[in-house]
Parts: C-alpha cells; sequence; structure tokens
C-alpha cells in the first residue's frame, strides 16, 4: 500500500514509455538513489556489480559505473560469460577514458586493460594482438604510478602473450624486471613467475642447464613460502 507501493509492468514497453516520459534529471535522481539502496542493502547488492555499474553510469557516476564493470567483468570465470564480459569490460574502458586524467583514472584503466587482455586470451588466443596492445598500454599507465603491483600484474601477462608469439628477445628483459619487481617487493608470487618465465626462456633457447637453475629456484620458493603468498587472482 501507499506510500511503499510497489509497481510492476505488463509489457517492456510500458516501461519503456514510462521511462522516456521522466526528465532527464529525474531519471538521473532516481538511477542514483538506486545505487545507494544497492549499495547499503547486502539483499539488494547480491544483484552484482554489473548492474551496479549500469545504474552508477545512468547516474552520471562515471567513475564509480567503470570500477563496478571492471569488478564484473573480474568476478565472471565461466567460458560461456566471457563474451558478456568482455563488453563489460569495454563499456568500464569507454566510461573510463571519460574522466578526468589522473592517478585514479590511469589506474582504473590499466586494471580494465589487464581484465580484458586476459579475457581475450582466453576467447582469441594467447598471441592475440589486441589483447598484447591492451596490456603494453597498461604497462604504460602502470610505470606513471609506480604501482609495481599492477605492474607486476600486466607484465606477467605481456610476458604470455609475447611468448606466445615467439618472442624469446623481447619476453627475457620483460622476465628479468619482474625478478628484480618481486625481490624488491618481497613478492613470492611475481619472483616464482618470474624465475618459471626465466627458466621457460632458456629452455626454450636450449640453454638446459640455465633453464634448470631457474626453475630450481622457483621450485624451491614456492615450498619455501608454503603458498600462502600467492593469490589466485594473479
Amino acid at each position: 500500500m501507499p506510500p511503499d507501493a510497489i509497481y510492476t509492468f505488463k509489457h517492456a514497453l510500458i516501461q519503456d514509455a514510462a521511462y522516456e516520459s521522466l526528465l532527464r534529471t529525474r531519471r538521473t535522481d532516481m538511477h542514483a538513489a538506486i545505487v545507494s539502496a544497492l549499495e547499503c542493502d547486502s539483499n539488494l547488492g547480491a544483484l552484482g556489480p554489473a548492474m551496479l555499474g549500469y545504474h552508477c553510469a545512468q547516474a552520471g557516476l562515471i567513475e564509480k559505473a567503470a570500477s563496478y564493470y571492471r569488478e564484473a567483468g573480474e568476478r565472471s570465470g565461466k567460458l560461456s560469460a566471457f563474451v558478456e564480459t568482455k563488453t563489460l569490460l569495454e563499456r568500464g574502458l569507454t566510461l573510463a577514458k571519460t574522466l578526468a586524467d589522473n592517478p585514479g583514472r590511469r589506474r582504473l584503466q590499466a586494471e580494465l586493460l589487464i581484465a580484458h587482455g586476459r579475457v581475450l586470451h582466453v576467447t582469441e588466443g594467447m598471441s592475440n594482438m589486441e589483447a598484447a596492445t591492451d596490456l603494453e598500454l597498461a604497462i604504460q599507465l602502470s610505470r606513471t604510478l609506480d604501482d609495481t603491483e599492477t605492474l607486476a600484474r600486466a607484465l606477467s601477462d605481456w610476458w604470455i602473450n609475447v611468448m606466445w608469439r615467439g618472442g624469446l628477445d623481447a619476453g627475457w628483459p620483460v622476465a628479468q624486471e619482474l625478478l628484480r619487481i618481486g625481490v624488491r617487493r618481497d613478492d613470492a608470487q611475481t619472483e616464482v613467475f618470474a624465475q618459471t618465465a626465466l627458466g621457460i626462456t632458456q629452455l626454450l633457447r636450449g640453454h638446459l642447464t640455465e633453464a634448470r637453475k631457474y626453475l630450481a629456484a622457483a621450485g624451491d620458493l614456492r615450498v619455501r613460502k608454503h603458498d600462502t603468498q600467492f593469490d589466485a587472482r594473479r
């Protein structure tokens, strides 16, 4: 009963007509109110970040919208959902480009690019050039932020891409940089990846003794850390 009445529409066209009849400012206010409700109510929040991203975009909350689209893209792990994930991430990238250039925008854009690159690796193959372009830009953005954690993830994915394209010479300095980052940050996961990458590179070059040294170092480090520093997101 009013004032708490809930209305439903018998047909989507009626809903669309009602929505289009509202003033733009009224629509913006309503979407902002929906965002506030979704963020405050744990039950409503279960609708997911994609829904939040949509309402944020309609409310003019562009940075929030892009961030929610990134979260929605990263949450989707099923192969059947990757097409939708790619769409969500592309929406986020489009929105991020409209923001003023500042560290927050660059960090958000780098995260979106890494996630988009990973989706392309799954759907289009590890050697996909669009993914390589995404990851190269993510690397550039991360360098401007002095954000070595994001930089390490972008470099790791770019190393995979370039190695699938046979770029042994291009991959070697990337793996070396990853090792320096891992040691400097005391980041076992990055260090293990780097040691493994160096070992694989040397193996493919035919330098078996060197390959064994790097791969053994990666295995030893993982055992010493008891897998406690290893994050599934990476």
